[in-house]
């Protein structure tokens, strides 16, 4: 068993290992990031890097799932118990653009997400981060009789796809804070048309 000491360590390393992929992931992209690039601006052995992680996807995925709770973290604090369950659904929606507005939000998570982690485990990532969100607020918003009652789970889906095209919409803008505030109007009249 490893000592305290040996422990701090190698959280340290892989700390530094995700710090650095993520800034280089951000930068560069996926395909244009080296192993060498990670080992050498994380300063560590590419024997640290293999003994962490499988490979450079491994690496992604874990700098993306960093990213996606930290989504779930943001949105925890605009969610109150005491607002009506549409507004917290909203004000969740409106927190998930307003990161898009990160690079690393638009890089890795939108734009080589889908690419690097393939299409099934990105959509099982979505689900298990984003999906399990937006299902929650729309099932509570049509409990409340916000919502029209429907299917959850179809209707999950779409506002989620409808979210992430938004999203894609920031980040692929050469104009984002504009793109957002676009994205954020229309995303506001489609999210209207599912009250009662």
């Amino acid at each position: 068993m490893p000592s305290r000491l040996q422990q701090a360590r190698a959280d340290e390393t892989r700390q530094a290992l995700l710090r650095v992929a993520r800034d280089l992931f951000t930068e560069q992209g996926y395909a244009q990031t080296s192993t060498e690039q990670l080992v050498q601006q994380a300063g560590v052995t590419r024997g640290a890097l293999y003994h962490h992680f499988d490979s450079k996807q491994a690496l992604f995925e874990a700098v993306f799932i960093e990213l996606e709770e930290e989504f779930i973290e943001i949105g925890a604090t605009v969610i109150s118990p005491d607002a009506p369950a549409w507004d917290n659904l909203v004000a969740g929606c409106h927190a998930y653009l307003d990161m898009c507005l990160r690079p690393e939000v638009g890089r890795i998570v939108l734009l080589d997400g889908p690419a690097v982690l393939g299409p099934e485990r990105w959509r099982e990532l979505e689900d298990r981060f984003a999906l399990a969100a937006v299902l929650a607020g729309l099932q509570q918003a049509m409990d409340d009789g916000t919502v029209v009652p429907r299917p959850p789970l179809p209707l999950a889906r779409m506002v989620l796809a409808a979210i992430n095209e938004a999203g894609l919409f920031i980040a692929q803008s050469g104009k984002p804070r504009t793109a957002r505030r676009e994205a954020g109007e229309s995303l506001d009249a489609l999210l209207d048309g599912l009250r009662v």
